[in-house]
């Protein structure tokens, strides 16, 4: 019952929590400058890089990370993205004409596929991905939206929820068009995101895979990743877990690669650049993020946030809350090794995405190098320990003082003891304990929240209205 009232309680919170982010403490500059003492940087050969941590999205280093260039076939990173979300691995794909013949002679293909051919969608994900099959790629999008432009403009419309600012895909594949352009941190976030489908970290750490013999063809057709830096690669690299290759002409070479180690995962893109220095500058990357920052648990770290401390952290409409809030233990910041927690700063954020209790952002030298998301500490006995301990004090006194005597109506003087505390217990239960208070304070949030809510919704209808009027006048004109 407890956790069921937490959770409609902390809904309550949230869905006022928008509005009192402006009530909030300044935050520091997102996208501030590295900081003086970040650790120095390897020099690159590329035109643009990035290297991000993936768990908290912390860039560590980055080079003309924003300027715009060709991504080759590190495009089908967001291709298997889509199919993921959209599709089912045991979905058969039907190969159209255009899939087959509308790629560029002598690309990167599967093979012995034609018109009319099918194949699942689980061994069309690997001959794209292993192989780079473009026509591949090309089937997965007619199968998911129905044609390539409208692929096309899901694709960027993910990019866009992805905060992608400098993106634009014309096609699945990745083949040159200059309208098919992303950026290094564009692709960042993309390859963030594909990062969190295990289905997606399964089919880029594979090596190799065979797709057997079936109706449509009598030869099983091996697939081997392109990625070197993958086990048994020329560039074999001790913590890899897959990636994407692409090359054009015009594109160069392009390279995401993902690495993991000692509870940080990184993501490295490289673009444009001439081989093999795609994957001696990833590795001067990798090694670089590995060797220079740490992983910091700020659960354990940050006891400003922990329950029961002073909640003057938190804002003052959730000071009764404060009690039960704490942070999110498996949330943590990436930081120089060089640097201590002690050196960073923070800042709280109230939420409405009704998840959470709000989030609390950290910053290494006014840089963002992660967060930690506050959420409700349901345990059961912080809700029932102040009052039964409390009740359980006094009845100990009365118990001692009232022992085998009897009141004159019948009743031992502990019975009658044990009565009148219950009932005082119960009437301090309700004035004390910190969910009466907590009730009230929700209602009064909610109260508001409904309010402005109603508000806003009669002010679209108006400028709906507003606008309706206005294109009739138009129109008659």
């Amino acid at each position: 019952m407890i956790h069921k009232t937490c959770k409609v309680l902390m809904s309550g919170i949230l869905a006022f929590g928008i509005l009192l982010n402006s009530a909030g403490p300044a935050l520091a500059e997102e996208g501030a400058g590295i900081p003086d003492d970040w650790p120095q940087a390897p020099q690159l050969m590329g035109d643009a890089a990035i290297l991000m941590e993936a768990g908290t999205g912390t860039v560590l280093y980055e080079k003309n990370s924003y300027e715009r260039h060709y991504p080759a076939s590190i495009t089908k990173i967001m291709t298997a993205l889509l199919a993921l979300e959209n599709c089912s691995m045991d979905e058969m794909i039907t190969f159209s004409h255009n899939s087959v013949y509308d790629i560029d002679p002598g690309c990167s293909i599967i093979g012995d596929i034609d018109e009319g051919d099918q194949l699942s969608m689980e061994k069309t994900m690997y001959g794209m991905m292993l192989n780079s099959g473009n026509e591949a790629a090309y089937g997965i999008a007619e199968h998911v939206s129905g044609d390539l432009p409208s692929f096309a403009e899901m694709m960027n419309q993910r990019a866009r929820e992805l905060g992608c600012l400098d993106t634009h895909f014309v096609n699945a594949n990745g083949l040159h068009n200059d309208d098919h352009y992303t950026t290094a941190y564009d692709m960042a976030l993309i390859s963030r995101e594909a990062l969190k489908n295990e289905e997606f970290r399964k089919i880029v750490r594979t090596v190799r895979y065979t797709i057997e013999p079936d109706a449509y063809c009598g030869e099983p057709r091996y697939m081997k990743n392109h990625h070197k830096m993958l086990p048994g690669g020329d560039y074999e690299y001790p913590g890899c877990i897959g990636g994407k290759t692409g090359y054009t002409l015009r594109a160069n070479q392009t390279l995401v690669t993902f690495a993991r180690r000692n509870g940080i995962e990184l993501i490295c893109v490289t673009l444009n650049e001439t081989s093999p220095n795609q994957f001696l500058d990833t590795k001067a990357l990798l090694d670089y993020g590995f060797d220079q920052f740490q992983r910091v648990d700020v659960a354990e770290k940050d006891t400003r946030y922990l329950t029961g401390q002073d909640p003057g952290l938190f804002p003052d409409q959730l000071k009764d809350a404060a009690p039960f809030l704490k942070l999110d233990p498996s949330d943590y910041v990436v930081l120089p090794k060089s640097a201590d927690f002690a050196d960073t700063t923070s800042d709280y954020q109230m939420s409405g995405n009704g998840e959470d209790a709000g989030t609390v952002k950290y910053y290494y030298g006014g840089y963002p190098v992660g967060s930690a998301k506050v959420v409700v500490d349901v345990t059961e006995e912080k809700y029932i320990f102040p009052v039964h301990a409390a009740v359980s004090g006094e009845n100990q006194a009365a118990g001692e003082n009232a022992a085998d005597e009897t009141s004159k109506n019948g009743e031992s003087k502990s019975e009658a003891a044990e009565k009148n505390l219950d009932k005082k217990g119960s009437q301090e239960e309700k004035k004390s304990h910190p969910l009466h208070t907590f009730f009230i304070v929700i209602g009064v949030i909610l109260g508001i929240a409904a309010a402005l809510f109603a508000a806003a919704v009669i002010r679209v209808r108006i400028l709906r209205e507003k606008r309706r009027r206005q294109k009739r006048r138009k129109y008659k004109r």
